[in-house]
């Protein structure tokens, strides 16, 4: 591939897996997503906001980029058997300004077959 001059096609990610098991996260170009095992969540905009100064994660209007990292973060998780999959995905049952990260059992059983 690559080093053979190949064009190469990936997902430019990388997924947060600390030792404690308490913490998840991803990182897009764009975005930082993390969670703190039943505690905080912080969302960064990494082009606009590079010292990490606001957290965006309450904003109403960046509940999209929520919803759509937390699916990659679980499914991520899911995929490898992470330990911290177990608490991930409890946040399927967690609405997220009114609106449910996944609609349950559907996300959870799609994840089974990757």
């Amino acid at each position: 591939g690559l080093l053979q001059g190949q064009n190469v096609n990936w997902k430019d990610e990388s997924f947060i897996h600390h030792s404690s098991l308490e913490r998840a996260g991803i990182f897009t170009p764009e975005f930082e997503l993390a969670y703190v095992k039943d505690r905080d969540a912080i969302l960064f905009d990494r082009i606009n906001d590079p010292e990490q100064v606001n957290n965006l994660f309450d904003n109403p209007a960046y509940s999209g980029v929520v919803v759509e990292l937390t699916r990659r973060i679980v499914k991520h998780n899911v995929a490898v058997d992470a330990p911290a999959t177990s608490w991930l995905k409890k946040l399927a049952s967690v609405p997220l300004k009114g609106m449910p990260l996944f609609k349950t059992p559907t996300f959870l059983d799609n994840q089974k077959q990757l």
